[in-house]
């Protein structure tokens, strides 16, 4: 999750971000020169506006971090399993919360941000009740597979500028309720603008052979993925990526806990 989120989620939410700080200050340039055109005003080529994200469902943080390291600031993120909390916050710099999102109010989430900023709501929902082991089971279980709808009360009531959510492609599919297509239906109600992808994880340099579900929204206007950047010969393997890391020993792990 890492490697998809800082690779994959890099320009595009960037570009919706300077699309808006660009109309925006835009017409702040425009209104100043209609009262007083002494002033001269030019159009600075960065956002001037933070933009903020709050990770709801964050585990340890690997969507944080690979959000961070694209460039955008995490300032929180929420998680069920308290065991999280000191890996999150090692490893992201931003504050972990013990809560469940079922229970989250939206003042709380709103708090997070600042009060002109632009805001990010991440919601990655547990993917058990819809992974391809889930379908085989016939009880589910409505308490994990009801969670996006909370993450869809929380989006309604906060009103994130971008959206962004990430599960297996079986979501799809899932057959006690069309979980899916009520999480797009409700943000299509709210005004966003709604992309959904199945991404090929090697098509963008991550080494696991494994599909993900990938929606990204937006109340600025059209959002969309970016295109594969690798092709099948220039896929990345996992020897690409650690097989450079130095070797411990069969016995080094053990070992220094025992000490």
């Amino acid at each position: 999750m890492l490697f998809t989120y800082s690779s994959i989620y890099h320009e595009c939410i960037w570009r919706e971000v300077h699309k808006f700080a660009h109309q925006y200050l835009s017409y702040i340039i425009k209104e100043v020169s209609v009262h007083n055109s002494s002033v001269t005003c030019t159009m600075p080529s960065v956002s001037p506006l933070p933009v903020e994200v709050v990770d709801l469902f964050c585990g340890i943080g690997g969507l944080s971090y690979g959000l961070s390291l694209a460039g955008l600031d995490v300032v929180s993120g929420y998680d069920l399993d308290k065991t999280c909390a000191y890996a999150y916050e090692s490893n992201t710099g931003a504050k972990f919360f013990y809560q469940d999102i079922a229970k989250l109010e939206a003042d709380e989430v709103l708090r997070q941000y600042s009060a002109e900023g632009i805001r990010i709501l991440a919601g990655c929902a547990p993917c058990q009740p819809f992974s391809s082991y889930a379908f085989k089971n016939k009880e589910k279980d409505a308490s994990k597979y009801d969670l996006l709808y909370e993450f869809g009360r929380i989006i309604k009531e906060v009103k994130p500028h971008i959206v962004t959510m990430e599960n297996v492609p079986q979501i799809a599919a899932f057959r006690e309720k069309d979980v899916l297509g009520d999480f797009v239906n409700l943000l299509e109600a709210q005004g966003y603008r709604v992309s959904v992808s199945v991404v090929y994880c090697p098509d963008y340099g991550i080494p696991q052979t494994r599909k993900r579900l990938v929606l990204l929204a937006s109340r600025f206007g059209d959002i969309a993925l970016l295109p594969p950047t690798n092709k099948p010969e220039d896929y990345v393997t996992t020897a690409d990526v650690i097989g450079k890391l130095h070797w411990m020993g069969k016995w080094s792990l053990w070992t220094s806990r025992a000490k």
